[in-house]
């Protein structure tokens, strides 16, 4: 060890004056210079030999080495946004070159210097300068002098005083290179020989900066650790001290990498049951914080459409466009069409011709009108225009409205899908649907590691419920809107004692928006997977009714509907808009008003009398025979077509195919006592064998895919009629069709058959477990020996008739 006081001075010494030997003897005499050497020798075919290829500096003996260091910023690590900023002052050779002549100038005549060479460190910050020492001055003397002039000109100007350049002669024999070994403020240093001291290590290194420990080498470990206060100064103490000979001892030193300790992330891996707690409570924070805020703005968009292409569609000037081409259109059309029938386009409301129906329109807005409890249901059979009256007549000027449609929601399959239906329906945007399956993992995985799930894996019930809060939130904050304009106005009028918002909303009840829920069929669609949706729904209502901040409305063909309605408002009377199908005359004048009049004849008005009367006033059923005439087709000829159609889907959808509760048997059976009865009365269907055991199921059933009409009273069925009137004369022309009566009917007969012999199974499979010649079961026998016969009897007629439906 290099401790006594002889040895110290040694060293000071050598520090003192580390250019008096030549630079080629110094190095010969390392070790590290003969192999460098005889590695560039050994390579030496015409390669290029400069030090950012191999990593030596090669100098003379009238040449002198200077670190000038912080000349550029230096690099962290790889991403530091510090390497971007050198574009301000650039570090080209040339640039660097005159930065370096500014803050070596003023230099004495004496002591003139010429650069020869400038190698750039660019992770370290820092560049090597080789200069041409004059011959009339000593190494040491020109060192100092460019090391007095630098920290003079270091303080003068905005970048030097940033930055803070310093200037150090290399003692060492430096090692250029470019690894990823990004600078700290420690350093390690390697003796290769003797180790030295903590004075010898303090003495060698502070004058490159202020030390905070030095950890000397020990016999099991020969390195040693320098920490400085700053880590520019283990830079300039790196790149000047390595490779430097102490007495036999070669310094190697080396950045000791910044181990970054994260307080946050290690009391998270630490405390795990504190941690996720606090950190699911700041996701659901941030959450509302940022993403509530969004999602109103486009519920509120979503209802007052105030951003939206809606509004230029309906505008005058965009009416009058369309209107023009429509005029060009139809005109073309009269010239090119051969069509006998033509219609004029129009679908009005007028007295005339649904003068019913405008007495529903003209309550229905006179309901909107009311200050309180505008808790209103339109029920009518599907396809009576509920939706258009609703739309097309009584919202159609009106702001603020919004459409829910339930059939929509409950079509989606997957809980993604339903959760992204109904964000669609309100606009609740973003809604992220996926995070319920991302959380399900992240819920296992906690609980593995905390032994407690995280909360954050929410049911679609519960997510449902917050997106109606928000769109309940927003139509009041709607309403707010309305009455803040009402105050700013009474403002400017002078003295007024202003309303209250209560008050305010009573009397203008036109600010309030109108949701309209549109299908709901509680009643039908209850044992849907997500039939939820409709309770939900209807709590919602009737807490926006309640609040009065809102009108609803809905929509149903379900009758059954309504009690689930009746529990929401239980003290209060909704109103209830019935809406059936037209009778004949507006029927008739509903069509023969879409036709010009010099194309109205007496005899397209018989056609047309008898081709509408089986369509029932039904008001699809009407569109779709104002459509087939619009086309060309006869009254008589649009009607047998609809038929004919109408029929084909029967066949394929319930008479060639069964369902879940019944077959094509029962769908015949039933078809066959509506063409003779018109209306069937419920306890004459039970008497039908295949209707005795689940009569009631089979109708329900019947009733959702609207092939019946059942008429309840009490909630009991007493009578079944046909889907929509259309049915009746679809009926018929199954019944009528021999090819489909002989199909059908043989079929119908079968099923008969095949009930028949599974009671006689039955019966025999019973008496097969009594005793032989027993007078106890003699009751039982005869019993079951009477059902055997009938049931073959039975079974015997059956057969004889589809014998002769075969012949």
């Amino acid at each position: 060890m290099l401790g006594t006081r002889s040895q110290l001075g040694l060293v000071a010494t050598k520090l003192t004056k580390p250019y008096q030997r030549q630079w080629i003897q110094a190095f010969s005499q390392s070790k590290r210079f003969v192999s460098n050497e005889a590695i560039l020798d050994s390579q030496n075919i015409g390669e290029e030999d400069d030090a950012t290829r191999t990593g030596v500096i090669q100098k003379g003996s009238q040449e002198t080495l200077l670190y000038f260091g912080t000349v550029i910023p230096f690099k962290s690590n790889r991403w530091d946004i510090k390497q971007y900023l050198t574009r301000f002052w650039g570090t080209s050779e040339v640039a660097l070159r005159k930065r370096i002549t500014d803050l070596c100038s003023n230099t004495p005549t004496s002591c003139t210097f010429d650069i020869e060479d400038i190698i750039t460190i660019p992770r370290d910050g820092g560049v090597f300068v080789k200069f041409v020492v004059p011959e009339a001055t000593t190494v040491a003397e020109f060192n100092k002098n460019v090391t007095k002039h630098v920290a003079k000109n270091s303080k003068r100007g905005i970048l030097n005083r940033i930055m803070s350049p310093t200037v150090h002669p290399v003692k060492g024999i430096p090692w250029i290179e470019d690894l990823r070994r990004y600078p700290s403020n420690q350093i390690e240093v390697e003796f290769e020989g003797p180790p030295l001291t903590q004075e010898d290590m303090y003495l060698l290194f502070r004058r490159y900066g202020e030390l905070i420990d030095i950890k000397p080498a020990t016999d099991a470990n020969k390195k040693a650790q320098v920490s400085f206060k700053s880590t520019s100064s283990a830079i300039n103490a790196r790149h000047c001290i390595t490779g430097l000979n102490l007495g036999g001892t070669y310094l190697h030193i080396q950045y000791i990498p910044i181990v970054r300790h994260n307080v946050i992330k290690d009391s998270i891996a630490n405390h795990p049951r504190i941690a996720f707690p606090i950190i699911i409570a700041i996701l659901a924070s941030l959450a509302v914080l940022i993403f509530d805020p969004i999602r109103s703005f486009f519920i509120k968009e979503k209802i007052t459409q105030r951003y939206s292409l809606n509004k230029l569609w309906r505008s005058p000037l965009f009416k009058s466009i369309i209107g023009f081409f429509s005029i060009t259109k139809d005109s073309l059309r009269k010239l090119v069409t051969t069509n006998e029938y033509h219609t004029t386009g129009s679908f009005s409301l007028n007295q005339s011709t649904w003068g019913e129906r405008l007495a529903r329109v003209e309550e229905l807005k006179l309901l909107l009108k009311e200050n309180i409890n505008s808790f209103i249901v339109v029920v009518g059979p599907k396809g009576t225009g509920k939706r258009e009256i609703v739309f097309s007549h009584v919202l159609s000027d009106r702001a603020n409205v919004l459409h829910l449609d339930c059939d929509e929601l409950i079509k989606a399959r997957s809980e993604a899908s339903f959760l992204k239906a109904v964000a669609h329906q309100v606009g609740y945007y973003p809604s992220f649907p996926w995070f319920n399956s991302l959380f399900t993992y992240v819920d296992l995985i906690t609980q593995g590691l905390t032994g407690q799930k995280t909360g954050l894996n929410e049911s679609k019930e519960k997510q449902i419920k917050n997106m109606l809060f928000l769109t309940a939130s927003t139509i009041r904050g709607i309403c707010l809107a309305c009455y803040s304009n009402y105050l700013n106005e009474l403002s400017c009028e002078g003295d007024t004692l202003p309303l209250k918002e209560e008050d305010f909303l009573q009397q203008y009840p036109d600010v309030k928006p109108v949701i309209v829920i549109d299908r709901f069929q509680a009643s039908k669609k209850a044992n849907e997977t997500n039939a939820f949706i409709y309770k939900e729904l209807a709590d919602w209502a009737g807490k926006l009714v309640t609040l009065n901040i809102a009108h609803v409305i809905y929509l149903t063909d379900d009758v059954g509907s309504l009690q689930v309605l009746s529990d929401v408002l239980p003290d209060n009377v909704f109103k209830v808009i019935p809406i059936s199908d037209a009778s004949f005359e507006s029927s008739k004048s509903y069509v023969l008003s879409q036709f010009e009049e010099s194309k109205v004849t007496e005899k397209f008005v018989e056609e047309v009398q008898e081709s509408i009367r089986p369509l029932g006033g039904r008001m699809s059923d009407l569109q779709a025979y104002m459509r087939r005439l619009n086309s060309g087709e006869t009254p008589t000829g649009a009607l047998e077509e609809m038929v004919d159609q109408t029929a084909e889907q029967l066949m394929q959808v319930f008479l060639n195919k069964g369902h879940n509760t019944f077959g094509p048997a029962e769908v015949w059976a039933l078809i066959k006592m509506l063409n003779d009865q018109g209306s069937v009365k419920y306890k004459d269907l039970l008497l039908n064998p295949l209707f005795k055991s689940n009569g009631k199921q089979i109708l329900t059933e019947m009733e959702k895919s609207e092939l019946v009409c059942l008429t309840k009273t009490t909630g009991l069925i007493t009578e079944i009629r046909a889907g929509k009137p259309l049915y009746e004369e679809v009926f018929k022309h199954l019944v009528a069709n021999k090819d489909s009566f002989r199909e059908l009917e043989s079929n119908y007969l079968k099923s008969l058959i095949t009930l028949e012999t599974g009671k006689i199974s039955k019966w025999e499979d019973e008496l097969s477990k009594f005793p032989e010649n027993s007078s106890y079961f003699k009751t039982r026998f005869k019993y079951l020996d009477e059902k055997i016969t009938t049931s073959n009897n039975l079974i015997t007629d059956y057969e004889k008739k589809i014998k002769e439906l075969t012949t």
